[in-house]
């Protein structure tokens, strides 16, 4: 019999508005039930939930080994056709076929925010000459719903974005995230200003001021604030050569197939375009939503091979001194109070203080054997 504790932290109450965030923990004695979590409204799969690190879970339940990976969370978006009053059931299963799958909970709630609570983004690119569907047929768009559209070909559209995923697949909402991922830094943006056509930042996160630009197409797998268009598939719903310049940061470590990716990068580029590529090296374990690769600087050509490569290393953001700062940062929340945490949180402190220290006495072969991360720019040939 598997033992199941759970518990959902939001929503607190049992109204729903256009968007809103469901968040909890859950333990279960069968691990492997964990890989997949979703929301399921009136019977159909709506959105899904990611894994997340719960330290405070794991600190209230110091016998459970894997409580401080016990969390959750993801959104919920209402399709238009919702009004408020409207009563809905909701469930959250989770599972990763129908004979593994259990429920979590269930229960009625109301919806509260009238449809036009959820306002699409102003920038207004003209996405209609980009577009190309992964899986080849012609591109049409349906109305955000629950239900079949997804079999049929048609691309829904949820709050101005389209949302290319494969029939099987239940979208990952984020809408509700505000803290930026990261800035572009000072190679980009002189890229960005001398470039004279449209760029996509591939992995784009939650861009900030800086990354909301009229000439960038941001992407992601994860419908996050800024997002122009989702994508889950291997694939990228581009046609081939819109793009004079690619830029991805600190997204090639989470995919499955960062040979295939960059190929489709290839791909997008018209002849002579450029492609800048940051990914992690010597980094901690990162899901979001997974985590398959660090690459050295030979990895980073295997997986470019075909590009002629400009310009390949480290820069400062990828010292040793954050790298190793990165790693102390992800595990301390996770330890027990002891000796060798307080080990690590001196020698943490220490880095945040004299970190460039370190980096100078490591010269320059120390500094690329323990680099946080490598980039690389990389022309279509």
């Amino acid at each position: 019999m598997t033992r199941i504790d759970f518990a959902l932290a939001t929503p607190d109450g049992d109204h729903l508005d256009r968007v809103t965030r469901f968040s909890g923990w859950w333990l279960s004695s069968d691990y492997g039930l964990r890989r997949s979590m979703r929301i399921v409204v009136d019977g159909h799969p709506a959105a899904a939930l990611q894994s997340v690190l719960r330290p405070d879970v794991g600190r209230a339940l110091p016998d459970e080994p894997r409580a401080s990976a016990a969390g959750f969370l993801g959104d919920l978006v209402l399709p238009p056709h919702y009004s408020p009053g409207d009563t809905v059931h909701i469930a959250i299963h989770a599972g990763n076929d129908a004979a593994s799958q259990v429920t979590l909970c269930e229960r009625r709630m109301t919806v509260a925010q009238p449809a036009d609570a959820l306002r699409p983004s102003a920038r207004n690119i003209d996405l209609s000459s980009l577009l190309q569907h992964p899986d080849g047929h012609p591109v049409t768009f349906a109305p955000h719903t629950f239900g079949e559209h997804g079999r049929t070909g048609a691309v829904p559209v949820v709050a101005g974005v389209p949302h290319f995923h494969p029939p099987e697949s239940v979208p990952v909402y984020r809408l509700l995230d505000t803290q930026p991922t990261h800035r572009l830094g000072t190679i980009l943006e002189q890229m960005l200003a001398e470039s004279h056509g449209l760029a996509l930042d591939f992995g784009a996160g939650v861009p900030g001021p800086d990354r909301l630009r009229s000439d960038v197409v941001n992407l992601d797998v994860l419908h996050f604030p800024g997002i122009d268009v989702c994508n889950s598939y291997s694939r990228l719903p581009f046609r081939d050569g819109a793009f004079e310049l690619v830029y991805s940061l600190a997204v090639f470590e989470h995919l499955a197939d960062p040979r295939g990716a960059a190929l489709e990068v290839a791909r997008i580029l018209k002849p002579g375009g450029l492609f800048y590529l940051d990914t992690a090296f010597m980094q901690p374990l990162h899901g979001d939503p997974d985590h398959f690769f660090n690459m050295t600087t030979s990895g980073i050509r295997r997986i470019l091979d075909g590009f002629e490569i400009v310009d390949i290393g480290i820069k400062v953001n990828h010292a040793p001194s954050k790298g190793l700062a990165m790693q102390l940062e992800a595990v301390l929340p996770l330890m027990r109070e002891g000796q060798w945490s307080a080990r690590l949180q001196d020698l943490l402190a220490e880095l945040r203080e004299r970190g460039a220290e370190l980096d100078d006495a490591l010269g320059a072969i120390g500094r690329e054997t323990l680099a946080a991360g490598h980039y690389a720019l990389a022309r279509r040939t």
